[in-house]
């Protein structure tokens, strides 16, 4: 299969060993670059408020993002951050293979295969005509993903792109913890679309043993609601996987939706 699209990382990523998770957005890793400081802990950034318990498994390698040294780059940076020796971008997890868990970078990604147009994504005809791409687009106070933009440089339709973690078997469950402000934003989204606005919400697939994902009904009922509700107004509803690699991942194809 050809590759659709590679979003490189911004540097090099370093293997640690995952002892567990510290925070919501914090994990506990130990060095694994050499005997000499094989017993070093560090502090990663974790940027996926999700759950990931069948991801982040103790003893697997994470690969991550080491954080710049100070400066005027290292600025801009969240306090979060700043205090952690880099950000968690994938896992390998036991059985599986790599997965990423950087939630910004599977949208990066997705952004990336929409820009390059035509085979750079598998989506087809199910989105609307564009002629660029815009990233964290703020609409008043809200935030979205992704805008495509037409010809006159207007938005063609607002994307959200939701991280797919969780597996049971080959299906994709999303989300694996509750989501409020997941549930809100796909009633704004159904709302939009509902007044002519074209609208979307892309599961993006970051583990390769997923080949359908569902809304999980189970562990959020009412995010299972709000997206078939939004769906019926308009809402496109699409999932693709991601494949993982220590370079970047690549967008790689277009998954069904299950609605059972």
């Amino acid at each position: 299969m050809q590759d659709r699209v590679a979003g490189g990382f911004p540097g090099k990523l370093r293997p640690a060993v995952l002892i567990g998770r510290r925070g919501r957005f914090t994990l506990a890793a130990r060095r694994s670059c050499g005997a000499a400081d094989e017993d070093e802990q560090l502090l990663l950034h974790l940027p996926n408020s999700g759950r990931l318990e069948t991801m982040l498994v103790p003893g697997s390698t994470v690969w991550y993002l080491p954080a710049r040294t100070a400066g005027g780059a290292d600025q801009g940076r969240s306090a979060r951050s700043r205090v952690t020796a880099g950000r968690a971008v994938l896992v390998d997890v036991p059985g599986v293979g790599l997965g990423a868990v950087d939630a910004n970078a599977l949208a990066i990604c997705v952004a990336g295969g929409l820009a390059a147009g035509g085979e750079g994504h598998p989506f087809g005809d199910c989105l609307p005509t564009y002629q660029a791409v815009r990233q964290e687009v703020r609409v008043g106070a809200r935030r979205f993903d992704i805008a495509l933009l037409d010809a006159s440089g207007q938005p063609a339709a607002y994307l959200e792109v939701k991280s797919v973690t969780l597996a049971r078997g080959e299906m994709g469950l999303f989300p694996d913890a509750p989501t409020v402000r997941g549930a809100s934003q796909v009633r704004l989204l159904g709302e939009m679309a509902a007044h002519g606005i074209k609208t979307g919400v892309i599961f993006a697939a970051g583990r390769p043993d997923i080949r359908r994902i569902a809304p999980h009904r189970e562990v959020d009922p009412k995010f299972a609601q709000e997206l078939s509700e939004a769906a019926s107004r308009g809402l496109t509803v699409l999932a693709c996987l991601v494949r993982a690699t220590p370079e970047g991942l690549i967008l790689e194809r277009q998954l069904p939706v299950s609605w059972e």
